[in-house]
């Protein structure tokens, strides 16, 4: 009985704890995005940002000490999120990070932790769900869903195959097997930078 109240106890501590970190970390990251937004729109309206269009490379920015390359909106989810330029342990616990890719070369993959207000919710994306991929100079890419899958951590192929313009991706809970959300390119909406960042 005393083992079972342990662990009880363990598991409660987890989970105020992990819930203390969640809200420390969507603060923040609501930081960064106002600070994003302000430079998406500057560079909307005067093209501050230089940059070659036919460069394989995403233009990065740093914000509070890290590379960004955008901003990621998925209104099913009623998600609005600040993208990393790596991935790492560390960095991962932060905000969603650019695994691969580029949206210069169709095949973008993005991982993030399965917190709630991160990824925790991508499993209930379906068909049809719009995404929005926001870069840093202010190009809005507009994305579809088309399927979801589930992957074992070793099927690094399978996740990178590139057949896809975006892939979002992050573990189930206890990192057993990944959610995977492969999505289509969608023909550009009307609406600028501007109005496709929410303001905080």
């Amino acid at each position: 009985m005393l083992v079972g109240f342990v662990l009880l106890a363990a598991s409660a501590a987890f989970f105020v704890h992990n819930s203390n970190e969640e809200r420390v970390i969507g603060r923040e990251n609501d930081r960064v995005l106002e600070q994003m937004t302000d430079v998406i729109k500057d560079n909307a309206a005067d093209g501050t940002i230089n940059y070659d269009p036919y460069s394989p490379e995403m233009v990065k920015r740093m914000i509070n000490g890290y590379e960004y390359v955008g901003v990621l909106t998925i209104e099913d989810l009623q998600l609005q999120l600040p993208v990393m330029s790596e991935l790492d342990d560390y960095r991962l616990k932060l905000a969603p990070c650019l695994y691969t890719g580029s949206v210069n070369t169709d095949d973008v993959v993005i991982g993030a932790h399965n917190y709630k207000r991160h990824f925790g919710y991508l499993s209930r994306l379906r068909p049809g769900a719009q995404i929005v991929f926001t870069t840093m100079e202010g190009t809005v890419n507009f994305y579809t869903v088309t399927s979801i899958e589930v992957l074992m951590p070793n099927e690094y192929e399978r996740l990178i195959n590139g057949e896809y313009p975006l892939t979002l991706f992050t573990c189930t809970y206890g990192g057993e097997k990944r959610v995977v959300v492969r999505c289509d390119r969608q023909l550009a909406e009307e609406g600028t930078p501007e109005e496709n960042i929410t303001e905080n």
